[in-house]
């Protein structure tokens, strides 16, 4: 195994570890939220609740922290300037603070308008519940901003518990109070559990985590200081002002979910929650790992090993994601069944849910794909021409949403998304190899053949065993994990062998984990 596959690899664990245990945790936050209010208008109102927050977080930060402030910090330091790095995150902790606060202040008293005009379709009492759960979570972004710049800089000198914990205790946050006050306070408390984790979880823990190697500089050469905030700025100003398609098809879900009736909102959300899981593990995961090792390769100009990393990525992400769509797409009753059938979610909400999820399933490929290849960008410090296709990706998928949500309802919006998602990867990939000549259309078309191989003879071993199993099994829950088990586990085997070079440290890490507990075994009394 080389060197640099050896921590990626690592990191990109941790990060997988990380991400399940966090969706793990938000899957319980989300059975007790179906359980206490099912799929009505206080989930619409509590999911309707962070399009302002989400918003204006996205305009302010843009997420640039790990595209933009990453690859620079990273640059500082790779050129001995490591004090001039620190003094630049200094400095964006603090401007960033005030920006965003000011803000949300403002903000905060203009909640009632934009609920107004964003959310027409609601009724007046639903309205009104969405302006009280918005004041609640608006307070957030000033707490994600913070921790998730602590976290790019630990990320950047290739520490990653900083990214990797602080969304658990966020969920867990949520649950709590959900779980203590939920059945008396309704979506407040789970409103109150989001400001929770916001604090303790996105910046406090992140703070308590990095403070050992934090190093604050905010005195001293402001011209530089000044100067590299400027190049900041240049950088994730596109990240900013550009929307795509990662962001705003959560946004346009809420926008016009609540223009279909009561309840859609909340159903299309249980089911991209779902759909998210995945793509938070296989390709969210190995990109945030990639991004700081595909930015060193850039920064020595190792053009060779930069492509073969990237390549590897893309092919372990975009496999992984065609073999979770599978598992979506042939389970989706079983899975909404189990994860949220009981208290005030009943059988209706069930079968309306799955289908939502089953047309939602192919996105888990097409979005982990993506999330790969715009880091081929990203990378090299280009952030401008991703910013332009991506907001011009979204602009034309908008007519897109709208017409789907106008014929054919709910399904009709979550097929919207698929054909959106196809899009942005299509014009992403031409846009690498037009800009920096790397050609990924084969290493895609291969790791998608890969992915639905193992797909496939998952589904086949998974059908066997439920055609086996008596009926009555198939209707409780351990049938339904068995033959989910079943699928995932035999899939993800033969995906294994098939993946070739780009699986070769996973395998390396299975067989040393294999050949330790076998060690362990003979040495047992």
């Amino acid at each position: 195994m080389s060197s640099t596959h050896k921590p990626w690899i690592y990191a990109a664990a941790l990060l997988s570890a990380s991400a399940l245990l966090s969706r793990v945790v938000g899957y319980a936050r989300d059975v007790v939220l179906a359980a206490q209010l099912g799929a009505g208008p206080q989930t619409d109102a509590y999911f309707a609740a962070f399009l302002l927050p989400d918003v204006l977080y996205y305009l302010l930060s843009g997420g640039a922290f790990s595209l933009a402030f990453l690859p620079l910090f990273t640059r500082l330091q790779a050129q001995d300037e490591r004090e001039r790095a620190w003094r630049l995150f200094t400095w964006l902790a603090v401007g960033g603070t005030l920006v965003l606060g000011l803000t949300l202040t403002v903000a905060w008293h203009y909640v009632p308008h934009f609920v107004a005009i964003a959310y027409r379709g609601m009724d007046a009492e639903t309205q009104a519940l969405t302006v009280s759960l918005t004041r609640w979570v608006l307070p957030g972004p000033v707490f994600f901003f913070l921790g998730g710049l602590i976290a790019a800089s630990q990320a950047a000198e290739k520490r990653f518990l900083a990214s990797a914990l602080p969304p658990l205790l966020y969920n867990v946050s949520i649950l709590m109070c959900g779980l203590a006050w939920g059945s008396t306070a309704g979506a407040h408390a789970f409103a109150w559990g989001v400001l929770a984790g916001a604090i303790l979880g996105s910046f406090f823990l992140a703070l308590v985590i990095a403070w050992p190697h934090l190093r604050w500089q905010l005195r001293g050469a402001p011209r530089s200081a000044a100067s590299d905030v400027r190049t900041y700025l240049v950088l994730a100003l596109p990240l900013m002002i550009g929307v795509t398609l990662v962001t705003a098809d959560e946004w346009f879900g809420r926008y016009f979910g609540a223009q279909v009736d009561a309840g859609a909102l909340s159903t299309l959300q249980y089911a991209r929650r779902l759909v998210v899981l995945p793509v938070a593990l296989v390709g969210m995961a190995v990109g945030q790992a990639s991004l700081p090792y595909l930015t060193e390769l850039w920064a020595r100009r190792d053009l060779s090993s930069f492509r073969r990393f990237l390549s590897n990525a893309l092919t372990l992400a975009s496999a992984l994601g065609v073999l979770a769509t599978t598992v979506l797409m042939l389970w989706s009753q079983e899975l909404v069944g189990l994860l949220y059938e009981r208290g005030a979610f009943g059988a209706a909400e069930r079968e309306r849910t799955a289908h939502a999820l089953a047309i939602l399933a192919p996105m888990v490929a097409l979005w982990a794909a993506q999330t790969i290849a715009v880091r081929a960008l990203y990378a090299r410090e280009d952030t401008w021409r991703p910013m332009l296709l991506g907001t011009a990706v979204t602009a034309l998928a908008f007519p897109v949403y709208a017409f789907g949500t106008q014929q054919f309802g709910l399904p009709g919006l979550a097929g919207a998304s698929v054909v959106a998602f196809g899009l942005h990867l299509a014009s992403t990939l031409l846009m690498v190899h037009r800009w920096h000549g790397d050609v990924l259309w084969g290493v895609l078309a291969r790791a998608l053949g890969r992915g639905a191989l193992a797909g496939a003879a998952g589904a086949m071993a998974a059908l066997l065993v439920a055609w086996s199993l008596p009926s009555t099994w198939m209707q409780g829950p351990l049938g339904q994990l068995l033959v989910l088990g079943v699928h995932g586990s035999v899939g993800a085997a033969i995906l294994l062998v098939l993946l070739g070079d780009a699986g070769s440290p996973l395998r390396n890490r299975v067989a040393a984990l294999l050949r330790r507990a076998k060690r362990g075994g003979a040495e047992a009394p």
